[in-house]
């Protein structure tokens, strides 16, 4: 049997590309990927490969293993939480806090709408957070916290410190 099959044989239909497959005795349609838009046709050849983008940011790090906050991003630009890596300095147990701000608030309740998630730090432990496929939209900037308080809805300084660093896009 040929390649190829005509649609609607009787009335002349359009011919779609096909491979005929001998063993099966079946017809495999051919699809070739266009890339190049609604009205520009441009398919996918070894000369003109699927288009991908990657865009690689530098992390903010903190200068050193004391801190208790981290401006990720300090204004209203960053679209949004990516991921952090947090190292506790301190045999204190707490909360890594992504905070939607443009700098680190002062000690006491933290307003709930702005914390944007959180996750526990154990005592000389560490937390990742990951929002990198799916970052997490902060409307005035993003801080990270590290608070030693029973809740990550309080922010506590000189208890818990540690190394920080994240990225915010």
């Amino acid at each position: 049997m040929a390649d190829n099959v005509t649609l609607n044989l009787g009335s002349g239909g359009a011919l779609i590309r096909t491979v005929y497959n001998s063993g099966t005795t079946t017809e495999t349609e051919v699809v070739k990927l266009d890339v190049g838009g609604e009205s520009a046709e441009s398919l996918v050849t070894s000369s003109n490969p699927v288009p991908v983008g990657f865009t690689q940011t530098t992390p903010t790090v903190s200068a050193n293993n004391g801190v208790t906050s981290l401006v990720l991003c300090g204004s209203a630009t960053a679209k949004g939480f990516n991921w952090a890596h947090v190292e506790n300095a301190t045999s204190v147990s707490g909360y890594v806090i992504v905070y939607n701000a443009i700098s680190a608030p002062s000690a006491g309740a933290l307003s709930a709408g702005l914390v944007l998630t959180f996750e526990y730090l154990p005592p000389s432990g560490y937390a990742d957070l990951d929002y990198s496929t799916r970052p997490i939209a902060g409307s005035a900037g993003i801080v990270i916290l590290l608070t030693s308080a029973a809740t990550p809805f309080t922010y506590t300084t000189g208890s818990i410190t540690g190394a920080i660093a994240g990225v915010a896009s």
